[in-house]
């Protein structure tokens, strides 16, 4: 008889029985099967998962698109190695690891060790993302690794940011934050732009030299004022709205560069002048994941390990499998930062 295990996993709705501002899904607890894995695979024992907003996204509007029902979307997952593929020679049982793919929402997760084709980067080794995790690292920071990599991929190789430049955040949620803890720790000076008090006051403590309430003043005025009138090399959108993306433009200095790394809603339209590009000499790009550069899982471990990303101070709260859907809803809320689900309720006090 086939093992079971605990699974929180989004189902599709009828969508004429929706209504305005409802979820487009239902995300259930249900009892499914332990996956089976081949001799190329691990089985894995997911320990902690941190809830992304993109999850909440899937939840809500089926942001991007839902590959398949039901569909897990936990993907900033670590755990522990419970069985290993004959085949498999690189891991072991018993290593605490850095999972990847949409499994986190479980008791268990199966790794396959095939060599597959990714439709943006190419050709995937087996396990490209997965990293032993370092003995000082937990299993919440091992998950919040991921999306720690994906900003560091942002500042380095999107934004080139160097020591010594300036970046402007807009908008300090997790993904912002960390952006922020990344271009510190390479000795850049930082700007933060954010409307919630509470997430000004974090980006400060996490590093931040200059903190803005748009609501209270200008951020455009008040990032040339700091910067003899220029603007900064480098500005990281984590809000894909118009606004911001426009201020982000003006906020950057001549042949300065701004990165669109938030997602927008699939109705957004942008509205400025292009002159603002134009005779700024300005790059107006984007970025999304880690644009192939697996190496950046183990540098971001290394981070955290090293004490230069203090990821834990974004979490927030901690929840059972059985609240999965609080867990979504608090990061939806933008009142919290990073939730963390636990497939195993007992894992939380010791977290």
């Amino acid at each position: 008889m086939q093992k079971k295990m605990k699974a929180a996993l989004l189902f599709e709705r009828d969508k004429s029985k929706i209504k305005p501002g409802e979820p487009v899904t239902d995300l259930r607890v249900v009892d499914v099967d332990v996956p089976e894995i081949g001799e190329n695979d691990l089985l894995v024992k997911v320990r902690a998962c941190s809830v992304c907003p993109t999850d909440y996204r899937k939840y809500m509007t089926g942001n991007h698109g839902i590959p398949w029902w039901p569909f897990n979307p936990g993907h900033e997952w670590a755990g522990d190695i419970v069985e290993v593929g004959s085949a498999v020679t690189k891991f072991k049982v018993g290593q605490r690891i850095k999972g990847a793919g949409f499994a986190g929402y479980a008791e268990y997760a199966k790794l396959e060790g095939s060599l597959r084709v990714h439709p943006r980067w190419g050709v995937r080794p087996p396990f490209a993302s997965i990293f032993e995790l370092p003995s000082n690292v937990d299993y919440e920071e091992g998950g919040i690794s991921m999306p720690l990599a994906e900003c560091m991929f942002s500042v380095l190789y999107t934004l080139n940011v160097k020591m010594y430049d300036t970046l402007a955040v807009i908008g300090s949620g997790p993904m912002g934050a960390m952006h922020v803890m990344v271009a510190h720790a390479m000795g850049a000076t930082v700007f933060v732009s954010e409307l919630l008090e509470h997430r000004l006051k974090l980006a400060q403590e996490l590093g931040a030299d200059y903190i803005v309430n748009p609501e209270k003043e200008d951020p455009v005025e008040f990032v040339k004022e700091r910067t003899g009138g220029q603007g900064v090399d480098a500005v990281v959108c984590s809000i894909a709205h118009p606004r911001v993306i426009e201020q982000g433009l003006k906020m950057a200095k001549r042949r300065g560069i701004v990165n669109i790394f938030g997602g927008a809603t699939a109705d957004t339209k942008l509205d400025f002048n292009p002159n603002l590009i134009h005779y700024g000499s300005r790059i107006l790009t984007a970025s999304q994941g880690q644009g192939g550069r697996f190496d950046l899982n183990w540098k971001a471990l290394k981070m955290i390990s090293d004490g230069k990303a203090p990821v834990k101070k974004i979490v927030t709260a901690r929840y059972p499998i059985d609240q999965a859907e609080e867990a979504i809803k608090h990061v939806g809320s933008k009142e919290g930062m990073k939730a963390i689900l636990y497939p195993y309720p007992e894992d939380i006090s010791s977290s």
